[in-house]
């Protein structure tokens, strides 16, 4: 193979995000110069870009260790690099050489790079796609006990719609953009993240266009097709197939109640940034919930720590009625950070999520959090109640006082008679023994 050193050193840093860094099989370290392109797998994601110059060639290279060695070697300098023996790789140059050990390359993962005929395929606007992949990414869930909330669902259909989604925010946005196919995927956070350095390094292909202003305005495109449990995207020279996280994603629509907001709140971002800011010591010591209270004209802000301090501040708003909410003070200073201007939040209830609305960036929705607003009615404690038949005897004493009295009265005489007559016997008995103690 014949290739000038700074094509080989592009190629090898383009499949770089797909090389593990410790790999579980030793032959992942390498790459695979596989007939026209160089390809490299962690077996979750791989990455493939074409490679002209290797059209008849199949080697695998130690990435870190060509790397390594071509560090110094002039951009411009070609080398030859070629199969010295069956267990060697030999890279020359104008005044030097380098061999390095090959591994077998039939041992090289292979069924990660087939789709085995895409059910389906289409091409898509890739600059607002990966733009809004990457905007959704700061919202997907870190911990793996719901691995389906770890990554980026992607709902495909009509209308496309990229969600992340933690238990505690949702970030939500639709791309005018429509797919063959009506399903939703789910994207691993590495894999969007590929996605989007690759995107940098290389846009995808223009259309053939006709003038300097038909370049710049026509929309970057790749191509998305779908396998059994992988995906596909496509866009100039590189190709990213990644395994999809399986799974049911939350219908985030029914969950939010259709983002309904009967409430609206227009304000600048930076003035309720500054007032939240100024809490988190307060509620650092507290339990780490921030409470918004409005009015028509005003919102305050306000954090409380148990019996420590606390603090509140007032800052201008437009709101249709007025309202309250208390929700995580990390989330909302996450998302208000580096807004500089006006932003609208909408709520249905206090029980509801906080919707944040921001210029054209996706819809986030903060889960709200019970706090002590000091107007909750005030439990009262429980009385005891009296038992039936007590009621009933004090009905009875009540109305029928005279009558119910002499039959008790006769009754109890009646009782006392009988326990008379039996002690009597026992009397006459014990009689002559008190009568001679006495004597």
């Amino acid at each position: 193979m014949q290739i000038k050193c700074e094509k080989l050193r592009t190629v090898l840093a383009l499949v770089g995000p797909a090389v593990p860094k410790n790999p579980s099989q030793k032959i992942l370290s390498n790459v695979r110069i596989n007939r026209g392109r160089i390809e490299a797998t962690d077996l979750d994601t791989s990455i493939a870009v074409s490679l002209p110059e290797s059209a008849d060639s199949l080697f695998l290279l130690p990435r870190l260790a060509v790397l390594d060695t071509l560090k110094y070697v002039p951009g411009y300098e070609p080398l030859t690099v070629s199969l010295d023996t069956e267990s060697s790789i030999k890279i020359s140059w104008s005044n030097g050489s380098a061999g390095f050990k090959a591994s077998g390359v039939e041992d090289y993962p292979d069924a990660v790079f087939d789709l085995n005929e895409p059910r389906s395929q289409c091409q898509l606007e890739g600059d607002a796609l990966i733009r809004s992949l990457m905007s959704a990414l700061p919202y997907c869930a870190t911990e793996s006990n719901r691995p389906v909330l770890t990554g980026v669902a992607l709902d495909l259909g009509d209308v496309l719609v990229v969600c992340g989604a933690d238990g505690f925010r949702v970030s939500y946005e639709s791309l005018k953009m429509a797919y063959p196919e009506k399903t939703t995927i789910v994207l691993p956070q590495a894999a969007v993240k590929t996605l989007s350095y690759l995107w940098g390094k290389q846009p995808g292909r223009q259309e053939e266009v006709n003038s300097f202003i038909d370049m710049i305005t026509n929309p970057r495109m790749l191509t998305l097709s779908l396998g059994e449990g992988k995906a596909s995207f496509k866009f100039g020279d590189i190709t990213v197939i990644s395994r999809l996280i399986s799974g049911d994603y939350p219908d985030i629509l029914r969950l939010l109640n259709g983002f309904k907001e009967s409430t609206e709140i227009r304000l600048m971002a930076p003035d309720l940034y500054n007032a939240v800011v100024r809490m988190i010591y307060v509620c650092k010591e507290g339990v780490g919930i921030t409470k918004l209270k409005w009015t028509e004209d005003q919102m305050t802000v306000s954090a409380a720590a148990q019996e420590s301090c606390d603090i509140s501040s007032i800052i201008p708003v437009q709101a249709s009625t007025p309202g309250r909410i208390a929700v995580n003070i990390t989330y909302l200073l996450r998302y208000l950070k580096g807004k500089e201007s006006a932003m609208t939040l909408g709520v249905e209830t206090e029980n509801a999520p906080l919707l944040c609305h921001y210029e054209n960036l996706p819809l986030v929705a903060i889960m709200p959090m019970r706090a002590s607003w000091g107007d909750e009615p005030k439990e009262e404690a429980p009385q005891e109640e009296a038992p039936q038949a007590n009621q009933a005897e004090a009905e009875a004493n009540e109305t029928g006082g005279e009558e119910a009295g002499e039959e008790a009265g006769e009754e109890a005489a009646g009782d006392a008679k009988e326990e008379m007559a039996a002690s009597g016997a026992g009397a006459g008995k014990t009689g002559k023994r008190g009568r001679r103690k006495k004597s």
